[in-house]
């Protein structure tokens, strides 16, 4: 069995890559609306600059970050009043980015789907 420190990847320009603890990041800056119908399931989506990270753990000094590049998140939810002013929800997304590479590696891209707990004020 080999240790995941121990093993390297090659990227599609067949560079080498270590794989080492590192925490990746994609961050999405942008403008977003979301809509409301009468039974309180609403949807909601996003559009915006994203713009990745690559830190290794335990060495605030090594890693990186790609130009800006654009991403979105969709989303669907549905939330119940718990309160006079206050509802409680569940929201289920999709999130994407794309950005170049600052060391011009090539392109960054991802995607996550993840789910989400809502608190309103109305």
């Amino acid at each position: 069995m080999q240790n995941l420190s121990d093993l390297e990847l090659k990227n599609e320009y067949e560079r080498t890559v270590a794989t080492t603890d590192q925490s990746e990041s994609l961050i999405l800056f942008g403008l977003g609306a979301t809509y409301y119908f009468l039974d309180n399931m609403f949807v909601t989506g996003s559009f915006g600059l994203s713009v990745f990270t690559i830190e290794e753990v335990g060495n605030s000094r090594a890693g990186g970050a790609s130009e800006a590049g654009v991403g979105f998140q969709v989303g669907v939810g549905k939330e119940w009043w718990s309160g006079d002013e206050w509802g409680m929800g569940v929201l289920g997304t999709l999130t994407y980015g794309s950005a170049d590479d600052k060391d011009d590696i090539g392109e960054m891209s991802a995607y996550a789907v993840g789910v989400k707990f809502t608190l309103t004020l109305n």
